[in-house]
């Protein structure tokens, strides 16, 4: 597999790995991996955090992130290849679509040979997967598949020499964008997808589409050292740390302020996680923000020694007192578990479920009207009150 230097374009963006606390709801990926992680769970129309989740809020990420990846190799959850949403009938009547086990498998295994920190060009490594017999099936079948139109554009019209590039060539750059790259296991360069690739302009219904996938700008991808520990390729992985480039002063009134250097955008990330920016060179440390951070999982002994990394003097005797009552009191209350709030008709129904010995260990009361049931118990809470003769609606 060629290795490349990374290309010094300005059209072309590298993409970090992205971090459990700086997870975006616009990446639609990060939902679904906790789910299949087990860390997340719907309540409702919304997610919540899992009892597992809530524990691996105090474990490593790099453990956290392994273990989310591993769990998605193997779910059933989602077929990423529904996002290359330009091909339709991926939903046709049928088995159209292939097990997605074997699929990421093979991405998986080829991913483990790759080395570590080398820029590799992603037609190449398409090519070696094929060349190396590392290869998968996207569909059952191609004829179910169309763009545009489904007897004239069925991509089973254009026969299985285009399969590889439009099918199985499209999964795989949803896979390492949207999924390898989001959990860090690697870092990518993208550029605009339009006209990033003209491998499907022979296919019929084509002619106005500027790319095939969102994915198609996918040029550049290298697995990081965090990636090459979760593959299983190395046995250890220690952090990187994060070396100084600023002098700071920590003053007793909180206040941290920018004597030497310039922030990096990693640094400038960590203060902004403990404390309130006041000028662009200048930062007050902050309860509030700083407790948040603990409640995502943060730990504050860390900033304590981010600061005295940068601080040629002792922290004043104000920056300890406030780290250490910051630490208690952003653990001074824990949750237990997610729970449904229900309204009942009346009081009479309320009182009956809440003291009735087939529910009543499965509810409390919150007032005369409203019962609280955990969400791991819903179901079978729903099945005996139907018993009971009622129901609940949404």
């Amino acid at each position: 597999m060629a290795s490349w230097s990374f290309p010094s374009s300005s059209s072309c963006v590298a993409v970090r790995p992205i971090l459990l606390d700086r997870v975006s709801a616009t990446e639609p990926s990060w939902p679904l991996m906790l789910q299949a992680a087990g860390l997340a769970q719907r309540n409702g129309s919304k997610l919540a955090l899992s009892t597992a989740g809530r524990k691996a809020l105090a474990s490593s990420q790099a453990s956290v992130l392994g273990t989310i990846w591993n769990k998605w190799l193997k779910s059933s959850l989602f077929d990423e290849f529904s996002r290359v949403d330009v091909i339709k009938g991926q939903k046709s009547k049928g088995r159209v679509m292939t097990a997605l086990a074997p699929r990421r498998a093979a991405i998986n295994g080829i991913l483990r040979l790759c080395p570590v920190g080398a820029w590799i060009d992603v037609d190449d490594f398409s090519r070696f997967m094929q060349a190396t017999g590392h290869t998968f099936d996207v569909t059952h079948n191609p004829w179910k598949l169309y763009i545009s139109d489904a007897q004239y554009g069925s991509l089973g019209n254009n026969g299985f020499h285009h399969s590889w590039e439009i099918l199985q060539f499209r999964y795989l750059l949803c896979v390492l964008f949207e999924y390898a790259a989001a959990l860090g296991i690697i870092d990518v360069a993208y550029i605009e997808p339009t006209e990033a690739r003209n491998d499907f302009g022979d296919l019929w219904g084509t002619d106005d589409l500027e790319f095939l996938s969102r994915y198609d700008g996918l040029i550049y991808f290298r697995v990081t050292p965090l990636g090459a520990w979760c593959l299983g390729s190395v046995e250890d992985y220690t952090p990187t740390p994060i070396q100084p480039s600023v002098r700071l002063s920590v003053l007793p009134s909180l206040q941290v302020n920018v004597v030497g250097g310039s922030p990096s955008t990693e640094e400038s990330l960590t203060l902004d996680t403990w404390a309130v920016e006041a000028t662009d060179k200048s930062w007050r440390l902050d309860r509030q923000k700083a407790v948040g951070a603990i409640e995502k999982g943060c730990d504050i002994a860390e900033f304590r020694a981010f600061l005295q990394s940068r601080e040629d003097q002792p922290l004043p005797e104000t920056v300890e007192s406030f780290i250490k009552a910051t630490e208690k009191q952003g653990k001074a209350l824990k949750i237990s578990g997610t729970a449904l709030l229900i309204d009942c008709e009346n009081a009479e129904i309320a009182a009956m479920i809440a003291t009735h010995r087939e529910t009543a260990g499965l509810c409390i009361r919150a007032g005369d009207r409203q019962l609280v049931v955990r969400l791991e118990n819903e179901e079978k809470f729903r099945n005996l009150i139907r018993i009971l003769g009622f129901g609940m609606t949404v």
